[in-house]
């Protein structure tokens, strides 16, 4: 499940990157959280997000990280803070704000959404300074581990997702 579930953010990737669209076939969790998030933040009058493949590579390497040592942190001792981490993956852009949000073996994308829609989360989801988000979810020993990095670019351009 691991190679299709990163194969398929790969893919994602690229088509963002080559088209300006994030269009991924129904059934990703990355894609379907996207979307989840985007629905509440244009309820709540807040911008959407747009998917950034940077904080992808960021959200991914970190929850590698969670993977293997087991643990759901925001930072392991090795791992620079997170605006540090994602200035030297996104070389030469100016991100200058970012959160991140992690869950553990939330099976379904309602489960982890439901979760984040009552819990001090919303702050982040709802922080209208957040432009872009890279989103992660790998299924690892029956468990499945989330990473969300979201962070804020001035005058970035928006990649639509469709939902």
């Amino acid at each position: 499940m691991r190679f299709s579930v990163v194969s398929a953010t790969l893919l994602a990737s690229a088509t963002a990157l080559l088209s300006g669209v994030l269009t991924v076939e129904a059934g990703n969790y990355e894609r379907d959280m996207l979307c989840k998030l985007n629905e509440w933040r244009q309820r709540n009058g807040k911008p959407f997000f747009s998917f950034d493949n940077g904080l992808w590579v960021v959200a991914n390497k970190h929850n590698e990280l969670q993977v293997s040592k087991r643990q759901l942190v925001f930072r392991f001792p090795e791992e620079a803070p997170l605006l540090e981490r994602i200035n030297n993956q996104c070389k030469g852009e100016n991100w200058n704000s970012a959160g991140q949000l992690m869950g553990w073996n939330y099976k379904t994308t309602d489960d982890f959404a439901r979760t984040m829609a009552t819990s001090g989360s919303t702050k982040d989801i709802f922080n209208g300074e957040y432009t872009h988000i890279g989103v992660v979810r790998e299924d690892a020993n029956g468990e499945a581990w989330w990473t969300m990095v979201m962070a804020n670019k001035p005058g970035a351009a928006y990649a639509d997702v469709k939902c």
